[in-house]
């Protein structure tokens, strides 16, 4: 059965618009499942700021009064914080990110979504840590970036 050329790139066009639904619903999907990871590796680390350890977000936190104002990927700032003060075990530590970024946001701490995955601290860089507590840190407190998984 013979097909004009006009009827074929009609249906070349239908199957690329399919496959790019497609695709931004995997897309979708992906950041839902990075965020349910990110809630769980955050309720995970809050059980441990109990036993004087710091949690995720409160180092996400540090990073952002270290870099005010700095447009950071959520890879940057993972790479800045201080993950061993978490004691967490998350293994997708952008996503642990994610998700504190996002529980500050609802707190009420000025930051905003810059790009995907990329946040600004848009507040005053000598602001109170979560709780009311003076930030007392500097670029020196931190350790090297390390390596994001």
């Amino acid at each position: 059965m013979e097909r004009d050329a006009n009827e074929l790139r009609l249906e070349i066009k239908l199957a690329r618009e399919e496959l790019a639904a497609a695709e931004a619903k995997r897309d979708a999907l992906d950041l839902y499942v990075d965020g349910l990871q990110a809630m769980l590796d955050f309720i995970l680390s809050q059980s441990t700021e109990a036993n004087g350890v710091i949690s995720v977000r409160d180092a996400v936190f540090n990073v952002f009064q270290v870099f005010p104002g700095n447009p950071m990927s959520s890879g940057e700032i993972a790479a800045h914080a201080d993950w061993e003060s978490t004691g967490s075990r998350a293994k997708d530590r952008t996503s642990a990110v994610d998700g504190a970024v996002l529980g500050l946001i609802k707190r009420g701490e000025p930051i905003e979504k810059a790009g995907p995955r990329t946040w600004v601290w848009v507040g005053d860089p000598k602001g109170l840590r979560p709780g009311g507590s003076e930030v007392a840190m500097t670029p020196l407190d931190l350790a090297e970036p390390q390596h994001v998984d």
